[in-house]
C-alpha cells in the first residue's frame, strides 16, 4: 500500500505542476489535469498516518469545481467565451473576506472536536482558502493568485509536517507559479 500511496503522491504532484502551468498560461486543458491530481490526492489524504482529512474532503469539492472552471472557460456566454482575466471589485472582496473570516475559525473547530485531524485551524485555513482561489480562477478574477500564495505557504507548513516531501516539494514549486500567475494575469487584465 505504502508504494500505491507514493507512486499516487507523485502522480498526483506531476499532474498538478501540469495543471498549474497549464493555468498560469490560460489554457483549459489545465481542468482535467488537475481532475486527475484532486483523484490521486483525495486517495492519498485518506490513508495512512498522514491522513488530513479536511484536504482530502477538500479534493470531492476540488473536482466539481474543477468542472465548474472547465465549464467556465470553455462554455461560450452570450456570444463569447471569457477570454481574459479581470479584477474583482471591492463588493467581490469583501464578500471573499466576510466567507473567509466566517467559515474558517468554524470548519476548524469541527475538525478539532470531531476528527483526529492534528492541525486542524490550518487545515481549516488551506480548505476554505482553495475554494475560494479555486472560484475565483474559475471566473478569472486576477486575485485568485494572491488567495492561492497565502493558502500554498501554509500548505508547506502543512506537508513537511506530515512527511509528505514530494507534495510539500510541489506546493513550494505552486508558491512561485502562485507569483508567475499573479503577474501574467495582472499583465493580461490591464491589456484587455
Amino acid at each position: 500500500m505504502d508504494k500505491l500511496l507514493l507512486f499516487l503522491e507523485i502522480f498526483g504532484a506531476i499532474t498538478g505542476l501540469a495543471g498549474v502551468w497549464a493555468s498560469t498560461k490560460q489554457l483549459a486543458w489545465c481542468w482535467p489535469l488537475l481532475i486527475l491530481s484532486s483523484l490521486a490526492y483525495g486517495i492519498v489524504f485518506l490513508h495512512g498516518s498522514n491522513a488530513l482529512y479536511a484536504d482530502a474532503a477538500l479534493q470531492i469539492v476540488y473536482i466539481g469545481m474543477l468542472a465548474y472552471g472547465w465549464s467556465c472557460w470553455t462554455t461560450r456566454s452570450k456570444g463569447k467565451m471569457m477570454l481574459n482575466p479581470i479584477k474583482c471589485n471591492v463588493v467581490e472582496l469583501i464578500i471573499v473576506f466576510i466567507i473567509y473570516a466566517g467559515l474558517m475559525p468554524v470548519l476548524g473547530e469541527f475538525l478539532k472536536i470531531y476528527t483526529k485531524d492534528p492541525l486542524p485551524y490550518l487545515d481549516s485555513f488551506t480548505f476554505v482558502g482553495s475554494i475560494i482561489a479555486q472560484y475565483l480562477q474559475a471566473r478569472k478574477r486576477t486575485e485568485n493568485w494572491l488567495v492561492w500564495l497565502a493558502v500554498n505557504t501554509v500548505y508547506i507548513y502543512i506537508y513537511y509536517n506530515r512527511g509528505l516531501y514530494p507534495t510539500m516539494i510541489l506546493f513550494t514549486i505552486f508558491w512561485f507559479m502562485s507569483i508567475v500567475g499573479w503577474l501574467r494575469w495582472r499583465r493580461a487584465a490591464v491589456a484587455a
